[in-house]
């Protein structure tokens, strides 16, 4: 299995702060993350 999320790297906001008092009022999202993984199994 091989997922990427976010894979054109774009900036967006994760998430909006109401009333913050030091002048940030978002958070930026991840970038780009990978994910790979495999599963095997035998059986006899």
């Amino acid at each position: 299995m091989l997922r990427v999320d976010n894979l054109a790297d774009c900036r967006y906001a994760g998430s909006v702060i109401v009333n913050d008092g030091n002048g940030r009022f978002f958070e930026p999202a991840p970038g780009r993350t990978w994910l790979a993984s495999a599963n095997a199994s035998y059986r006899f």
